[in-house]
């Protein structure tokens, strides 16, 4: 058995971190902004589960516009480019990785409407 603490940074709360060896990293947001610092991006091991507490967003899945509110799931899969693109109502979810490695985040640069990798 371990227990694990919620520590806080930059407004997200976090648990099992790369810190204390877990196999999961696990976020959990609130917030009323749309997340700006997170550009669109992919993990290329491990999927990411957006569990909503509370609220209402829109994220982008690749090119897709997904809704997310209360009471739901959403499941991107590793290699899936994706990004939450507007806060509708202020949003409360967790974010479950099932891959936690230092620097598995590649961000994609996009020009106009191109989407060119890194």
């Amino acid at each position: 058995m371990k227990k694990y603490f919620f520590y806080n940074t930059e407004g997200i709360q976090s648990i099992c971190e790369i810190e204390n060896n877990s196999r999961l990293k696990i976020n959990k947001v609130i917030t009323n902004k749309v997340l700006l610092t997170d550009k669109i991006h992919y993990h290329p091991e491990g999927d990411e589960y957006y569990i909503c507490l509370k609220g209402k967003a829109k994220l982008e899945i690749e090119n897709r516009i997904v809704d997310i509110s209360k009471g739901e799931i959403i499941l991107v899969y590793s290699g899936e480019k994706h990004k939450v693109i507007e806060i509708i109502e202020e949003i409360e979810f967790f974010v479950i990785r099932t891959n936690n490695k230092v620097n598995d985040k590649i961000e994609i640069k996009v020009y106009s409407e191109n989407i060119i990798f890194k």
